[in-house]
């Protein structure tokens, strides 16, 4: 994590998640880095593993807005019934977080999904 290269420290993460189901990061600012990190290694369960209950661990952290975006991504990604959870997040957190940039991505994820939902429009 001191190179700043959350990507070469997954591998020690799962390590660590396999001794011991609950542990976390010494450092709470590596959370968010490390969740990401697995999101774009396609290790959704791992980023999960690492986001699950921040907020509550951590209320009032900066990164609270961030982890949000990162669980309703996971959400999005399993499809169905976990869309509806996923859009309630995004509400969540543009209503309660809306000048973190967090909040600004989790517009444009709710915009997308409002012109998927729409009907689609047929030239006259």
């Amino acid at each position: 994590m001191k190179t700043d290269n959350a990507r070469e420290a997954l591998p020690l993460v799962e390590e660590a998640l396999g001794r011991d189901a609950a542990w976390t990061p010494r450092t709470v600012e590596h959370v968010v880095p490390l969740a990401r990190a697995a999101m774009a290694a396609s290790k959704p369960h791992l980023a999960a593993q690492l986001i699950k209950g921040f907020d509550k661990k951590h209320r009032m952290h900066p990164d609270i807005p961030a982890a949000y975006l990162i669980g309703a991504q996971l959400m999005l990604q399993q499809g169905g019934p976990a869309t509806a959870q996923a859009r309630l997040i995004l509400e969540h957190l543009v209503q309660k977080y809306p000048s973190d940039p967090a909040a600004a991505e989790g517009k444009r994820t709710l915009d997308r999904l409002d012109r998927l939902a729409a009907p689609p429009t047929i030239p006259r």
